[in-house]
């Protein structure tokens, strides 16, 4: 027997880098092990963090399509493909999401024998035709899909999760990923305490993983690359929340937790002891009318129901601080129930590389700006991130259209691609929520292609290394209320799809 996480001699980085290997540890301590998958990727960290970036996007990001029927394809393209890995872990993620352990084993030997509902049978049965005879795809298949309630946003996540999957398990097979079997588990662990832990692996530097109930499940997550944050430090008092403006790496994520019996101290109190253990000091704790009520609730930033849900008269609130050599690390936590749930919002601000960099340098004395500049080091979060926004392009409201402009994050970008001739990247359009849904994805379809052509004509880049797609307003990066968030939400995003 051999240690490898693979049959290819490829060591793991060592030492680690800090982040990965707390990662790695937090992995060991809650689930007995680390995955080799993880392991295997961890000869290239590069690598590592993008194929997390990519997997927690596809597999448990908010979706029109449940978790259980994500884990369901990925059992159906494995089992197409006969990858041992992918059966053992993603079988045991169907009897575990489902509560039927029958439905697992039968997914593992062959789904059409399973007990399915007319929506997974028709989305396996195009999952099926993706991986095994995708040219042969045609529109009447993908009305199929829409027929029994599929959206055409469902449709792209279907068909993103099982191209995922059917590129990353020939992977897995030509370098023979080992199943593993737990070695010890001193706490019992459910399959969505452990997608917490792989979500908030690399990117968040220092994040803390929550010990959750058993019956926790995540509802949302946004991430914030290097902003700000208003931490409340006090309750309300002569019109304001005492905040503390806090800078870096930013999630905020939202939990039910299917256990109507747990009282809000309940929730709270084995998460306050275990910040503690952490370093964490406290910072500011409270209840509901010591809070100050319907005016904190509604004066500091909670995510709108039914991802979470707020009983002004029962909820609890704390911010903590933990200082280390990288810098502070922050967190606030709001704690609900309603009479057939508790719910938890978690706000983790965690310092980075990014947080110190300027978002740009001040013009010259007397010199007239240009217009918006693209962040320094953009770059350097597609490659680590796998993913980053082309800030300096700017569109108007209902327009596709670039100007002349010289627009340095493409000119950075097309540098970078001449350096790597293995990369190929998917430039991504979206627009802010002015006009019909169908209107906007065309429209961020048309913004996405037009920055593709302005990178093949004016900077050279070979179009077969670019994909265009457009997701209109599905995926924004601040709130449409303002002038200014609807801007922020006119943009194109570049994503890292190959880097060999």
């Amino acid at each position: 027997m051999t240690d490898r996480s693979t049959a290819l001699d490829l060591p793991m980085v060592d030492p680690l880098p800090e982040a990965t290997q707390k990662y790695f540890d937090v992995c060991q301590e809650k689930l007995g092990l680390v995955p080799n998958v993880l392991r295997a990727y961890a000869f290239d960290i590069d690598k590592l963090n993008a194929f997390t970036a990519l997997y927690n996007d596809l597999m448990l990001a908010p979706s029109g399509i449940t978790k259980l029927e994500r884990e369901m394809i990925a059992v159906c393209v494995s089992s197409i493909n006969k990858c041992y890995y992918c059966l053992v872990s993603h079988g045991a993620a169907v009897r575990q999401y489902s509560g039927d352990p029958e439905l697992g084993e039968m997914m593992v030997m062959n789904w059409r024998m399973a007990a399915l509902n007319d929506r997974q049978t028709a989305m396996l049965e195009f999952v099926e035709r993706i991986t095994t005879a995708s040219a042969s795809i045609t529109e009447a298949h993908r009305q199929a899909l829409r027929d029994v309630g599929f959206t055409d946003r469902d449709i792209w996540d279907i068909a993103s999760v099982a191209g995922f999957l059917q590129h990353d398990q020939p992977r897995r097979l030509g370098q023979r990923d080992a199943p593993q079997h737990r070695v010890s588990q001193p706490e019992p662990m459910t399959l969505r305490a452990a997608a917490f832990l792989l979500a908030i692996l690399p990117g968040m530097a220092g994040a803390i993983s929550l010990d959750l109930p058993a019956s926790a499940a995540m509802q949302t997550e946004e991430l914030r690359p290097a902003d700000s944050f208003p931490l409340p430090v006090g309750a309300w008092a002569e019109g304001a929340i005492p905040t503390q403006t806090v800078e870096g790496d930013i999630s905020i994520r939202t939990w039910r937790i299917d256990s109507p019996e747990l009282t809000t101290l309940q929730i709270l109190a084995p998460i306050r002891q275990q910040l503690a253990r952490e370093g964490f000091e406290t910072l500011f704790e409270c209840r509901a009318d010591e809070c100050g009520g319907f005016d904190f609730r509604f004066g500091t930033e909670v995510v709108a129901a039914p991802a979470m849900f707020v009983d002004l008269g029962d909820y609890r609130f704390l911010s903590a601080r933990h200082k280390s050599a990288a810098g502070p690390e922050y967190i606030a936590l709001m704690i609900s129930r309603s009479a057939r749930a508790g719910f938890l919002q978690v706000v983790q601000i965690g310092q980075s590389p990014a947080a110190a960099r300027p978002a740009a340098l001040p013009a010259a004395a007397g010199t007239a700006s240009a217009g918006p500049s693209a962040k320094p080091g953009f770059i350097v979060n597609l490659a680590t991130e796998g993913r980053a926004v082309l800030s300096d392009l700017t569109f108007a409201s209902g327009s596709a259209e670039l100007d002349d402009a010289a627009f340095p994050s493409l000119k950075e970008l097309a540098s970078k691609l001449a350096a790597n001739p293995g990369w190929k990247i998917a430039l991504v359009g979206h627009t802010d929520t002015l006009g019909s849904a169908d209107a906007n994805m065309a429209l961020s379809q048309r913004r996405a292609e037009a920055v593709k052509d302005r990178l093949v004509n004016a900077f050279g880049v070979e179009v077969t290394r670019i994909e265009a797609a457009g997701v209109g307003f599905l995926a924004p990066i601040a709130a449409n209320l303002t002038p200014e968030g609807r801007a922020m939400n006119r943009r194109v995003e570049v994503v890292l799809v190959a880097t060999e």
